[in-house]
């Protein structure tokens, strides 16, 4: 079997490849050996101008998108920037900086984003303070279609769905995340995982899940209580996993849906039981 040319792990390309369906929009696509999009939609908007001519594969992929951080249009920036991240990794780590003060908003939410991916404490500090104030403290947008108007928020939302899901995998052998993360770092996951924005608090709890830091215990148990019942089951079964109770197996999603009190009740009482 042929290698692909170009290894991806993840992209963090968001809403962007809708981008693409305009007229005359150039555009970058991953295609397997037999012509089809890698997942289904591994394309996005490149730049009007081509970037000069690399010899290698990856590396023409590469000047096509560090090319592209320079264009006017802040969409196709914006794009190159997650593109980039993903493609060289903890690697693009310097790029990134560049770009956490951007004036664009879209362009800085995404550099935060990626640096969270890769352990950075001091993006995901900032993160939270940009969530905890307007617009984000209303509930997310009702419709992932692509709208003009709700475009920057949207795509920001999905930007850190997608850092956050990054741990909230890493229980499961799907994570891309840094498999050791500072004490902070998860305490900063806990304070995303108290605000106002349904959809947040329910992707940062899953992140602690699969963090699995007892520094998070407490904001665990106060979530069991949380009006989101993905909140309650994702906090019930970190601290399910904890107890270790032999007579009690940590219940899949239908058994706890069943009799939700039963679990939630039993390890709210062993929490209680523990030292500070």
């Amino acid at each position: 079997m042929q290698r692909p040319l170009v290894e991806v792990t993840h992209f963090l390309c968001g809403m962007d490849y809708d981008y693409v369906f305009q007229e005359g929009r150039r555009f970058i696509a991953f295609i397997d050996a037999y012509g089809n999009l890698v997942g289904g939609t591994a394309v996005f908007p490149a730049s009007s101008q081509s970037a000069p001519k690399q010899r290698d594969t990856r590396g023409a992929v590469r000047a096509e998108l560090q090319w592209a951080l320079g264009d006017t249009d802040t969409r196709i920036a914006r794009t190159a920037l997650g593109a980039l991240g993903e493609l060289d990794g903890r690697a693009a780590v310097p790029v990134l900086e560049r770009y956490r003060t951007a004036a664009d908003f879209g362009i800085r939410f995404r550099a935060l984003s990626l640096l969270i991916r890769f352990g950075d404490a001091d993006a995901l500090d900032e993160v939270a303070r940009i969530v905890s104030a307007a617009p984000f403290t209303r509930e997310f947008p009702q419709s992932w279609f692509y709208n003009e108007k709700e475009e920057p928020l949207m795509t920001a939302y999905d930007d850190l769905r997608a850092a956050l899901g990054s741990y909230g995998g890493q229980n499961f052998d799907g994570s891309t995340a840094p498999d050791h993360v500072t004490e902070r770092f998860v305490e900063g996951v806990g304070r995303l995982a108290q605000v106002n924005n349904r959809m947040i608090r329910r992707e940062a709890i899953h992140a602690l899940r699969g963090l699995n830091r007892r520094v998070s215990f407490p904001i665990l148990a106060a979530a069991l209580d949380d009006p989101d019942e993905h909140v309650r089951y994702d906090s019930m079964f970190t601290l399910c996993m904890a107890m270790g109770a032999p007579d009690l197996r940590c219940p899949a999603t239908f058994l706890f849906e069943k009799d939700e009190q039963r679990y939630i009740n039993r390890v709210r009482m062993w929490w209680s039981t523990q030292k500070p």
